[in-house]
């Protein structure tokens, strides 16, 4: 566990082992200057904030170990808000493995996972929103994800947190006010107050029923094939993901749960669930096991894909099936079979795209739903606000900020003393804090810094 005392300077590569121009080698601390002091030949003139070409070597032996500019932000105007020095030397891992146990022989020493942001976030250069969205943005695989990153590094979603807080905080004062000095301090507006808090829960609801959207962007849109027994959906998966994952017989009831598989497109990854045919007259245990596994993948689903065979008359089966769909998520109706003589009538179906045939694996077809798929998922990311869009630690805490403010209402309402509103209410603000990093355990840091690779 890191602690809080930054009386050591930390080393380490900031930059990825690999073929590249640039490596950079990153101190910070109190001693920043000095280390690089020893490991630098030749005139010794430091401009902060100066790129340098400078020799560098190894502070006892003096043997030259690469030849690069040099940086030195003095605090507190640097990322860490300490003294730090930046080599920017050629990328090859032997200078920079050698420059960084040359800075150790000086007297720094190699820093831990996520200890330079950990140590800005110490130094107040940034709350714990921003520290927790430059791994998100490290991490960003799409543009969805990068700007969502971006508006937390922006400091939005501080914004908003901050915003309910100072709600929050202004009654608590009057209230505890009006509880230590009744004559001084007039008591609360009630109703304003309960104005207040209905307005918050609202807005703290609509961000915890968008989070699946976060989810999405960040970890990949779930997207699930349901259908009758035999329509093509295994057909279907693998037409998706362009390799046979699935085994596809003529025999009905293959898939007996669901099986899984992803692909990228246009910058997003979907995750596909290829599941068992929808019925309910079956008696196999095995098999309704399966189904209670695939209505709990459709409850969690970001889009689903229904396939029917366009070579069949619709059946009342198919209805049930449409009954079993989750409705809140977008469905898309794929009319599978196309190269067979089309029977069904589209007329019964809410919504259907062009047709696709998996037997003849149509690229145009493919294409066409790949588009639709990623167009479905763009319109739902626009609608939502990318500013809430939180990480799963910012969610629990927003669950119980919304507890909070419903316990909060509920004491309103039944008419119980300011004091009993003044516990709840620090309860609120103290979830507001815990967002921030304001009011945080070390257990909680050690999970968020931990997630950063040595150097960031």
């Amino acid at each position: 566990m890191l602690s809080c005392t930054q009386d050591d300077t930390i080393v380490a590569i900031a930059t990825p082992l690999g073929s590249g121009g640039v490596g950079i080698v990153r101190l910070s601390g109190p001693a920043s200057l000095a280390i690089a002091k020893r490991c630098c030949k030749g005139k010794q003139v430091w401009i902060e904030r100066m790129a340098t070409l400078r020799t560098i070597c190894h502070p006892k032996t003096e043997q030259t170990l690469d030849e690069g500019c040099v940086i030195y932000f003095k605090a507190p105007r640097s990322y860490t808000g300490e003294d730090v020095v930046e080599f920017q030397v050629h990328s090859g891992p032997q200078v920079l493995q050698s420059l960084v146990q040359a800075c150790e022989s000086a007297g720094a020493r190699l820093a831990e996972p996520g200890e330079y942001t950990r140590r800005a976030f110490f130094n107040g250069k940034i709350d714990l929103t921003k520290a927790e969205a430059i791994i998100d943005l490290t991490e960003a695989t799409n543009p969805f994800a990068q700007r969502m990153a971006l508006s937390h590094l922006e400091g939005k979603l501080l914004e908003q947190i901050i915003a309910i807080r100072d709600r929050l905080m202004h009654t608590l004062e009057q209230l505890e006010g009006s509880i230590d000095f009744p004559d001084e301090v007039p008591e609360i507006e009630h109703d304003s107050f309960m104005s207040d808090l209905k307005e918050i829960r609202m807005q703290l609801d609509k961000v915890l029923k968008t989070q699946d959207f976060g989810e999405a962007i960040r970890s990949g849109v779930k997207v699930v094939i349901v259908g009758q027994p035999n329509v093509g959906k295994s057909s279907l998966m693998n037409c998706l993901l362009g390799k046979e994952r699935a085994i596809v017989t003529p025999i009905p009831g293959t898939t007996r749960d669901y099986i899984e598989g992803q692909f990228l497109f246009s910058g997003l990854t979907f995750h596909l669930y290829d599941t068992a045919g929808l019925r309910n007259d079956s008696n196999d245990v095995i098999e309704q096991l399966g189904m209670k596994k695939i209505q709990d993948l459709i409850q969690k689903a970001h889009l689903i894909l229904w396939v029917i065979d366009g070579s069949q008359k619709e059946t009342a089966q198919d209805l049930s099936i449409l009954r079993q769909i989750n409705h809140d998520v977008p469905i898309c109706c794929v009319i599978n079979k196309s190269d067979k003589n089309p029977v069904y009538d589209l007329k019964t179906l809410p919504k259907h795209l062009p047709k696709i045939s998996c037997h003849t694996q149509s690229l145009e077809g493919l294409e066409k739903l790949k588009h639709y798929l990623q167009e479905d998922v763009v319109s739902l990311i626009q609608g939502a606000d990318l500013e809430w869009m939180c990480n799963l630690r910012q969610q629990s805490v927003l669950g119980r900020l919304l507890v909070h403010v419903d316990e909060l209402i509920l004491t309103l309402s039944d008419g119980f003393e300011d004091d009993m509103l003044a516990i709840d209410l620090k309860k609120a603000v103290l979830a507001c804090h815990e967002i921030t990093g304001e009011e945080v355990t070390e257990e909680v840091l050690d999970g968020i810094f931990n997630r950063f690779c040595v150097g960031k």
